[in-house]
Parts: C-alpha cells; structure tokens; sequence
C-alpha cells in the first residue's frame, strides 16, 4: 500500500525550494521536500480514481482499496475512500490544503462522462496543490500589509494563473496505462520541477 504521512523525505528534487519570484513572494506554504511529498499522496488519489473508472483492481489494491466493493459505491463515497486511503484526516493546515487541491480533480475524473486525460489532471492538480500552500502567505499580507478582502482576491487570482501557466510548460510523459506508483511518483517529480521553475521566476 502507498504510504499516506505527512512527513518525509519526498522524491523528485527540489527540496528547500520555497524561493521568491520577483512578482509573486514566496511560493508554497512549506518546505519544498513537504509539498513534494504532498504531490507524491495527491498523485496516488488521482492514480486511484483512474484505476476506479478503468476497472484497474490491481492499482486499487496498490491503495487497500477493493473494486468490488468500490464498485457498489455511489461517486461521492467512492472520492472519500480513496481520499481517505491517500490523504486521510485533515489534521493538520497542510493537509487540509491537500484535500482541498485533491478532491476538486478527483470529482473531474470520476464524475465526468468522459475523464480528462491523466497528465492533463497531474498538470492541473499540480499548480492548485502550490496554489493552496500559498494561500497562508496571501492571507497574512492582509493583516500585515493592510490589504483590503478584494486586493488580496485579487492577488489569488492572478497567482493562481501565474501558476497555470508555468505549470503547463512542463513535459508530462506517459506510457501506456499509468499504474497508480507511476501517477504518484510523476506528480511528485512534476511538483518539484514547477517548484524550480517558480524559485527561478521565469516569465
């Protein structure tokens, strides 16, 4: 089964990067190594929920999860099982951060008639995992900076495209029908790729 903690020592380079861009500040609300390694549980979520709609019962049981019983299931309790075996309580602010970036891609894929394809929703998730960790730092310019409730939406929305748009330049590369370790350990790999690209600032 895919470990689902917290904690540490996530793949995918890009550790300690929690840069500044010269537009935007800091991106990401922790460690770099911890939003890699919230990529890597949020890409096992997304590696499950297309397992689910391909029938794939060997990637479930990559998760504990069992295809049967997933299968007897309406979609919202199917989402919080495997939410539940990836991310689990949100016990903490990054996890709650997690599952607010997780569960918004899960219902596109399990819920659509036809799902987007596979490096389509890595993409995508990817920049609204960051976007997420990025949100405390946005929220306390308010206070600090006396930013007014509609200058920092302001800002959200503008960092959230920032975001989109850097995260898209990144090669997404699948083979074949992705297992569910593959989905996990190339969106860990994506995350530290767009962690570099937002240190560097690139435009």
């Amino acid at each position: 089964m895919l470990p689902r903690s917290r904690g540490g020592g996530a793949g995918g380079g890009g550790g300690g990067t929690t840069g500044r861009s010269g537009t935007h500040g800091r991106t990401g609300g922790g460690s770099g190594r911890q939003v890699i390694s919230g990529a890597r549980r949020g890409g096992a979520a997304i590696g499950g929920a297309y397992a689910l709609r391909s029938g794939d019962a060997a990637g479930l049981r990559e998760l504990g999860l069992d295809l049967g019983q997933l299968s007897q299931l309406s979609p919202r309790l199917q989402l919080a099982k495997i939410i539940d075996a990836t991310i689990g309580e949100a016990g903490h602010p990054d996890d709650y951060a997690l599952k607010r970036a997780t569960i918004e891609h899960l219902k596109t894929v399990l819920l659509a008639e036809t799902p987007p394809p596979p490096e389509v929703s890595i993409r995508s998730f990817v920049a609204e995992w960051i976007f997420q960790q990025s949100l405390v730092e946005l929220q306390a310019a308010r206070t600090a900076r006396g930013r007014t409730p509609q200058q920092v939406d302001k800002a959200e929305r503008q960092l959230r495209d920032w975001l989109k748009r850097r995260v898209q330049r990144i090669e997404v590369s699948l083979l074949g029908r992705p297992s569910v370790q593959n989905l996990s350990e190339i969106t860990a790999k994506i995350t530290g790729e767009a962690l570099r690209l937002i240190k560097a600032g690139t435009s």
